[in-house]
């Protein structure tokens, strides 16, 4: 797509920033879109993303394909866009809109209804943002030790997700290399409990499987989150979500989670969590024929 009448293309590395600085007065609402932004400034992804803004309402940010961003008072402005420019690919088998807070949802299903090529399906996720409380150390169990996913711990993080199945391995496995991506790996040869140092994470060999282990999405939100059966009640899924967490501020993200609605162990998990907080219900829009 390029520059219509109504929308400006926002390729420079430096307007990507200067957008993403934008938004961040409307966390958080934007914290998905925000971190989207930095991957996309920081050339840290190989997905084919693509960012505009309304030329009329340049203060206004609006992204297409996988994500979508307004403040309240924006959503006119941002209708008349995608109505008049046909923003939103309707013309695909499959149509994804992710992260719409509530505000944007019905009207967004009400043009998305009558040009859908077939069922609609909107899936509710709960946000929960880090609050931080980064002055305490991160220890990790005598055996074990915390590394960035390897080739192989992504392609198993893939494997057995319950939500993201479908993602593509190589691309997933390129993007890891790049942004917070960690798990907790066997070795025996660490006879004690360890302090985990965030400016000196390694990445894990290849070949590596993890035991526990968290991702950063394609669209910035911290996810897939996950511990072998055999080693759960460890801590070691909040060790490495707080782990990815400081990651994730240490890079200049808003560390943040989507928790699926049918999901109350995850839920459940956050709650508990010291230093996460829910913010608000973000939902997808999954139109396939």
């Amino acid at each position: 797509m390029t520059d219509g009448n109504i929308c400006r293309h926002i390729v420079n590395t430096k307007d990507l920033f200067a957008l993403a600085e934008r938004i961040r007065d409307d966390l958080p609402y934007s914290a998905t879109m925000y971190n989207s932004l930095l991957i996309k400034a920081k050339d840290h992804t190989p997905f084919p993303f693509d960012f505009y803004t309304v030329k009329s309402c340049p203060e206004s940010h609006i992204r297409t394909n996988f994500g979508i961003h307004c403040r309240e008072e924006e959503v006119p402005v941002l209708l008349k866009a995608i109505q008049d420019e046909q923003l939103l690919p309707f013309h695909l088998k499959i149509l994804r809109v992710f992260h719409l807070p509530e505000f944007l949802l019905t009207p967004l299903y009400d043009i998305i209804h009558p040009n859908s090529p077939g069922c609609i399906i909107r899936v509710r996720h709960d946000t929960v943002i880090y609050q931080g409380h980064q002055n305490s150390s991160l220890r990790c169990p005598p055996g074990m030790q915390v590394l960035r996913l390897g080739a192989a711990g992504v392609k198993h993080s893939i494997q057995i997700s319950a939500y993201n199945k479908s993602d593509n391995v190589e691309l997933m496995q390129s993007f890891t290399s790049k942004v917070p991506a960690v798990g907790v790996y066997l070795d025996p040869s660490i006879p004690e409990e360890t302090t985990v140092d965030i400016s000196n994470i390694q990445f894990a060999q290849p070949h590596e499987i993890p035991i526990a282990w968290i991702t950063t999405h394609h669209y910035g939100s911290l996810g897939m989150l996950m511990t072998d059966e055999k080693y759960r009640r460890l801590g070691l899924a909040s060790l490495v979500t707080e782990t990815a967490a400081r990651l994730h501020v240490a890079d200049g993200y808003v560390p943040h989670v989507h928790v699926h609605f049918d999901n109350p162990t995850s839920a459940e998990f956050f709650e508990k969590l010291p230093g996460w907080k829910k913010s608000h219900t973000a939902t997808w829009i999954v139109c396939s024929e």
